[in-house]
């Protein structure tokens, strides 16, 4: 009747439960659903959803393709599913597929799939996936490749850095975050989206994503107008500033959002500043790095040799 959450092998629960699958050794179970296993009392709850293979994107080209996953629930024989797309192509037991086909996906495009598990109480819950429509096996790389980095995420909204060979002194967390905002930024405009519209598949990564950022912007010591910002994440004495700080300007410009308000109370520095007043302050940022002077090897460029 609660909400405590048990997972794995070395529960209690009889061995042959764990055999027959009917306990999955990687799956979630509620206490309800426990408390059935143990007691044999009936309980009213849901049924219990999972997807384990979750298809990201299929070409025109194909006829169709599949998902499969699980469904979890003590009076199995009277739980029913069913698919607002495709449909339920096989239910056995504890596992279900589904199956697509090109008359449920006619154009090129983002859709969702709810698939909704009911008990014989009436009781139900559902579960929803995506997929994107592409063209041919490119699309289908890209789209895949595009829900690798979304995976990839880390729970404080910033992704993993660049390669150790490049700096091994730092993991670069703002610079390859700014590409993966960016990345998903254009992305959802050429799926006919707004970056931070709940339609987006995407959207919530991409508001964790700038929130990051946001918390990682600073001052330079140097700014005595406070007209200045960079964005940098400092690890092992790293000083890749302006790398970093144009990672995330890029991301910003990539909102196609300049009159949006950020809401980052956390850091006052940008908390209430619009998109467009951020990046100009990043632009001031690195105009004022860049190297003016003609004679110097990397004239027009930058350099990490600077006191902040």
């Amino acid at each position: 009747t609660g909400n405590i959450f048990f997972s794995g092998r070395s529960g209690p629960w009889p061995e042959h439960l764990v055999n027959d699958y009917l306990i999955h050794p990687h799956a979630q179970y509620n206490d309800a659903f426990l408390a059935k296993i143990y007691t044999g009392v009936d309980y009213t709850a849901p049924p219990t959803l999972y997807v384990d293979k979750e298809v990201v994107a299929i070409s025109l080209e194909k006829d169709f393709e599949l998902n499969w996953g699980r469904v979890f629930h003590p009076d199995m024989a009277n739980v029913t599913l069913d698919a607002d797309l495709g449909f339920i192509d096989s239910f056995s037991g504890n596992n279900w597929t589904w199956r697509l086909n090109q008359e449920d996906f006619p154009a090129i495009g983002i859709y969702s799939v709810t698939i909704t598990a009911t008990a014989g109480d009436g009781q139900s819950s559902q579960i929803t996936f995506y997929i994107q429509m592409v063209e041919d096996g490119d699309g289908e790389r890209f789209a895949q490749a595009l829900w690798w980095l979304v995976r990839e995420q880390k729970q404080d909204g910033s992704w993993g850095g660049l390669p150790r060979h490049f700096e091994p002194e730092s993991d670069e967390t703002v610079t390859s975050s700014g590409w993966a905002m960016t990345t998903l930024c254009q992305h959802a405009y050429v799926n006919g989206y707004l970056p931070f519209s709940d339609a987006y598949p995407y959207s919530s990564y991409v508001k964790f994503g700038f929130d990051y950022l946001f918390s990682q912007a600073k001052r330079p010591l140097f700014d005595e107008d406070e007209t200045h910002l960079f964005v940098y994440e400092y690890v092992n004495e790293a000083n890749w500033e302006e790398l970093g700080t144009a990672a995330a300007l890029q991301a910003i410009c990539a909102s196609g959002t300049p009159n949006k308000i950020i809401n980052y109370p956390d850091n006052p520095l940008v908390d209430g500043l619009t998109y467009q007043e951020f990046a100009q302050q990043m632009v001031n940022y690195l105009y004022h790095f860049q190297n003016s002077d003609p004679n110097h090897p990397l004239y027009g460029g930058w350099s990490s040799e600077w006191e902040y």
